[in-house]
């Protein structure tokens, strides 16, 4: 009888493992756009979807990418090129809250600054490497992603 009741609680527990894992996976990439994340410019707390209705632009950061600062310095010209047709968001991840402050101070941009926690980047998947560059619709639709530095076209003439 122990045998068979400690094979149920092990049948139990895979059948909750896995009822949670599948919960998960289907929470994670419509999450992204709604999860509250602290800002790293003014208090509170914000989310891609609470900023503007404006298609988004979001570049996950860590402190000491010049990649990162390049690229979001890229963004900042192209959007005042764009009219602000699009909306940039930058993310923090992989450091220190301070750090993270001093990087967007660096940066000097006007973007909304957000600092990535635990859950928003397993929700992205693993950031091997920065920057990463999600792509939104204005429903929060995730269109795309970009993985390291993506190079402006220098000739580019039209948003």
């Amino acid at each position: 009888m122990l045998a068979s009741k400690s094979n149920y609680n092990f049948i139990s527990a895979i059948i909750l493992c896995t009822l949670l894992c599948a919960g998960l996976v289907t929470d994670t990439r419509a999450d992204v756009y709604k999860h509250p994340l602290k800002s790293l410019v003014e208090s509170g707390k914000f989310s891609l979807e609470g900023l503007s209705d404006k298609p988004k632009v979001a570049v996950i950061f860590q402190p000491d990418c010049t990649w990162c600062e390049k690229q979001i310095g890229d963004l900042d010209k192209l959007q005042e090129r764009c009219n602000n047709q699009f909306e940039t968001v930058i993310i923090g991840a992989r450091g220190k809250r301070k750090a993270l402050k001093r990087e967007v101070k660096r940066y000097r941009t006007n973007f909304p600054a957000l600092e990535g926690d635990r859950r928003f980047l397993r929700q992205i998947d693993e950031i091997r490497a920065t920057p990463i560059i999600l792509f939104f619709n204005n429903s929060g639709e995730l269109l795309g992603r970009n993985r390291g530095y993506l190079p402006k076209k220098t000739n580019a003439k039209s948003c």
